[in-house]
């Protein structure tokens, strides 16, 4: 039971369940690029590497990744999570800070590991993304506007891992749209500390303009390997469900901090929705399959930690008795 209860608190320490959504992103990138001959690599390595190395590999960065930004959160957070976060793995005494920080270290070898049989520019852009991580973490949450743009960078820059020559960059910036939109929005609706302000405002603002420019300058001054209108469908179509979907659960939440949370937790899933709808509207039916069984798959762990847990508070409850 000991053990269960460490694993436990180690799946709630790195949020486990939503690594799916890193893995959809980085996913999505590798498949377009498979089947519409995106196949300019950096390294002569990368080109050689078969399909399903090149998905293992990058599912392996993404988990690596995103369990890094995550433990890192609570070791920097520990001290402020036993008075605002108490039932946390780590303020709780459910996992040791040592066990944390081993979490954490190890999470981004397996990360750079991984990244490097991709080569050379994929390894530098993993650890461009993880000290994009360790930024937010250390500083810039603390910072509304520059840590918003870096959250959004940090899913733009782990896309980029699975295939840095890309061309066509148009969901990589939708990924990264919509992260700077509902981290801003959860941030606000939260009433995080600092406030949000008006110069928070225009500095998001003023960073989403610029990254979008540079995204439009690298696709104008090449030539895009297909013609992309029509892949624009299923994403714009699923972006006009989100809202229609949110809209009223944002309305129905109790107050702005459960507004702010569903709001990112449902919008992190979405990105897995976007990324199954872009190889849909090309006609990659058995991709955009895949990509629906990690929407599927996180949905599945989400619940299935929710009943863990629930198991493990009355055991708990007991033993304090």
């Amino acid at each position: 039971m000991a053990m269960m209860n460490r694993l436990l608190a180690a799946l709630q320490l790195t949020r486990i369940a939503l690594v799916f959504t890193a893995i959809s992103n980085v996913w999505v990138v590798v498949l377009l690029s498979e089947a519409y001959g995106e196949k300019v690599r950096i390294t002569e390595q990368f080109a050689d590497l078969p399909l399903w190395a090149i998905l293992l590999c990058t599912a392996a960065v993404a988990t690596g990744l995103y369990a890094f930004g995550m433990a890192l959160n609570d070791v920097l957070d520990a001290r402020r999570d036993r008075a605002f976060a108490p039932d946390r793995p780590l303020p709780s005494g459910q996992l040791s800070i040592q066990a944390a920080i081993a979490i954490t270290v190890g999470a981004l070898l397996i990360a750079v590991a991984a990244a490097i049989p991709l080569g050379a520019i994929s390894t530098l852009l993993c650890l461009i993304c993880a000290g994009l991580i360790l930024f937010y973490n250390a500083l810039g949450k603390h910072i509304p506007g520059a840590g918003i743009l870096s959250l959004g960078l940090v899913r733009a820059v782990h896309m980029l891992i699975a295939n840095p020559a890309l061309l066509y960059l148009w969901p990589i910036w939708l990924t990264f749209t919509h992260v700077v939109g509902i981290s801003t929005a959860a941030y606000a609706l939260e009433r995080k500390r600092p406030l949000m302000n008006s110069r928070a405002l225009w500095t998001i603002v003023g960073g989403w303009v610029f990254i979008t420019v540079v995204m439009l300058a690298w696709m104008a001054q090449r030539e895009l390997p297909f013609i992309g209108e029509r892949l624009w469908l299923g994403p714009l179509i699923a972006a006009t469900v989100f809202g229609v979907l949110m809209v009223p659960t944002i309305g129905r939440a109790p107050d702005g901090r459960a507004a702010g949370g569903l709001l990112i937790k449902r919008g992190l899933l979405w990105l897995i929705v976007y990324d199954a709808a872009w190889l849909a509207s090309g006609g990659l039916w058995w991709q955009a399959g895949l990509i629906g069984l990690l929407l599927l798959a996180a949905i599945g762990s989400m619940a299935t930690l929710r009943h863990l847990k629930a198991l493990q508070e009355p055991a708990s409850f007991q033993r304090d008795k």
